[in-house]
């Protein structure tokens, strides 16, 4: 029964012919009793719970996860960046090697082949920190897209009734 836009317990009256007749308190407790002729008993039904708010509920946490896919994909794409750049400093520093004992390869002093050697030696370091940052930088940036596809989007699906309504709310961030 609604009264006042509240659902309340619904009495029902019922005639028993039996000997016993069932009854309840408001507790909502029954107990039993016999008499030997027919009588009416009343029988109260208490109310369903039904939740009356009609505020949709609020929507899940936030997660953080595309926040930090964006701050891993872009420190990725700078690591991949500065590693061209190391590859491209190394092969400058490899070339400059070459130049100076020309193209025979052959150097005309010790001084020459020392200082080609050196450039030799800081174009692999070079090269060596190229690959290294561009094999860590590649890596940041298949876990930062892994991690922006699996993030949550913070959809929620509820559904909602009252005495007089009822209805499906989709809340959240898309």
């Amino acid at each position: 029964m609604v009264a006042d836009g509240k659902v309340t317990s619904v009495p029902l009256a019922l005639e028993l012919e039996d000997t016993a007749v069932a009854s309840s308190s408001d507790a909502g407790t029954a107990t039993r009793r016999t008499t030997s002729e027919p009588s009416k008993a009343i029988i109260v039904i208490p109310p369903a719970h039904v939740d009356e708010r009609r505020d949709p509920p609020p929507p899940p946490p936030a997660s953080h996860r595309r926040t930090y896919a964006a701050v891993i994909v872009t420190a990725g794409t700078l690591g991949i960046a500065t590693s061209v750049g190391f590859g491209l400093s190394a092969r400058s520093k490899y070339n400059q090697a070459r130049n100076r004992c020309g193209s025979s390869e052959a150097c005309p002093d010790m001084a020459t082949l020392d200082q080609a050697n050196d450039d030799v030696r800081v174009a692999q370091r070079r090269g060596n920190i190229a690959t290294i940052v561009g094999a860590a930088s590649g890596a940041a940036l298949v876990g930062g897209v892994v991690l922006w596809l699996t993030a949550p989007h913070g959809v929620a699906v509820s559904g909602s009734a009252s005495a007089s309504s009822a209805g499906v709310t989709v809340s959240g961030r898309f």
